[in-house]
């Protein structure tokens, strides 16, 4: 199926101008966006990190469905993305994880992307702003996902994590671009 070029989703939010923060082993954090267009396609997360410390951390990205209602909480895995490293002793930079398999977002709802911290505490620093969206956070053991449990921890936070898609391009075009009907004396002729 033919594709368009590449457009981007979510919150590209990196340091220096914004705060940042550590977190467990096994804690999942997602923050809440909307996918501009549909279908789409996601390939890959790319988020904003960095790690000070002497450990490499690995992370795992997701994407999740939007529960309807109050509070706002993500709900079912869509996709979860490759285990990546953030290696020991690294600057914030962009960093992406790619999903073996490609998310298929029909709609132009509300989902969530995040990440769930791997099997060493407190390394990798992850950027965010501290106002201005919807985020939550609950604690599991990595590499478990863990799906119950949110809606109690939810916050105000935009986390740095942006989603890569691509459109099918019979979603993307109009009709009469892709197939134009020509009238002559009643019968249509396709061109």
């Amino acid at each position: 199926m033919a594709r368009l070029g590449m457009s981007t989703f979510g919150h590209p939010v990196s340091t220096p101008a914004t705060s940042s923060t550590v977190r467990p082993s096994g804690r999942q954090g997602a923050t809440r966006v909307t996918v501009p267009e549909a279908p789409i396609t996601v390939s890959k997360l790319s988020l904003y990190c960095s790690n000070a410390n002497a450990a490499a951390q690995v992370i795992t990205g997701f994407i999740l469905a939007d529960v309807a209602g109050t509070p706002k909480k993500p709900g079912a895995v869509l996709g979860t993305t490759a285990e990546m490293s953030i290696p020991a002793s690294s600057n914030g930079a962009w960093r992406d994880a790619s999903f073996a398999v490609p998310v298929q977002l029909a709609s132009t709802a509300t989902v969530w992307l995040g990440t769930m911290w791997g099997t060493t505490t407190n390394q990798a620093i992850f950027a965010y702003t501290s106002t201005g969206g919807y985020s939550d956070f609950i604690n599991g053991t990595y590499p478990t996902w863990t799906t119950t449990g949110w809606g109690s921890n939810g916050g105000t936070q935009i986390y740095g994590v942006y989603a890569t898609y691509t459109v099918d391009a019979a979603s993307a075009c109009p009709v009469n671009l892709l197939k134009t009907h020509i009238f002559n004396k009643g019968v249509i002729q396709s061109g």
